[in-house]
């Protein structure tokens, strides 16, 4: 059709999501990036972005942590105009599986179900004024865009707490990637893999949030049953 069929919608209510007053083309929520398709993309219309391979339930999770108050802004900042962009994907983990420790000192198995990899680039630089000087420039630290992959061993039922937990690792990298960049390079050194602290804090929102994530998954493919029918 050459539009999307549906409006344009965001996390937070807004009377037109997205819209730039400078740019009547954002006041339209049924056209597809701002009717310039020859130049730019945007698959899902909000800059997250799904790969082939992944599964309706990573869809569904993500439509679900994106609504409900407690969790949108994780993904937040990955959502609307000029942000970075966040990639969901499907993928063989079994390679990152290993042998750990759990957090009273016991041996144990860690399978890993999903991963979130920030792409996360550190530049320096040097000027010189018109006198000669060189001044070093200060350290940038920036995120360039993110990735969460989801093992393709997880069943559709653990996807949305799965989710859940990635998406808070996924939250931190975009709030502060310079922070995320230092404490995932100090925590990796602990092999008592859920004593980490950014590992705690997305266990915390995984049990916290993950049922409710979960059942409003399934009240969407109630949903999307009844629509089909």
């Amino acid at each position: 059709m050459g539009r999307f069929m549906s409006p344009d919608w965001s996390a937070k209510e807004e009377p037109v999501p997205y819209a730039k007053l400078d740019n009547p083309q954002s006041l339209n929520l049924y056209s597809y990036v701002l009717n310039n398709p020859v130049t730019a993309f945007d698959n899902d219309g909000h800059e997250i972005i799904f790969a082939a391979n992944a599964t309706q339930a990573m869809r569904d999770s993500v439509q679900a942590i994106l609504a409900d108050p407690n969790t949108s802004s994780n993904l937040s900042g990955y959502v609307g105009p000029n942000n970075r962009n966040l990639t969901i994907q499907s993928g063989d983990l079994s390679s990152m599986d290993s042998s750990t420790l759990t957090p009273d000192g016991a041996p144990g198995a860690s399978i890993t179900q999903g991963v979130t990899a920030p792409d996360i680039v550190t530049t320096s630089g040097s000027s010189t004024d018109s006198n000669g000087v060189t001044t070093q420039d200060p350290t940038v630290t920036t995120l360039q865009s993110t990735t969460i992959t989801i093992d393709s061993r997880t069943s559709a039922g653990d996807v949305p707490g799965v989710m859940t937990h990635e998406t808070v690792h996924a939250g931190e990298a975009r709030a502060n990637p310079a922070q995320y960049n230092k404490d995932a390079k100090a925590e990796h050194a602990n092999p008592c893999h859920n004593c980490r602290p950014q590992e705690q804090r997305a266990n915390a929102a995984q049990k916290k949030y993950g049922p409710d994530i979960k059942k409003a998954v399934k009240q969407i493919e109630k949903d999307r049953k009844k629509e089909n029918q």
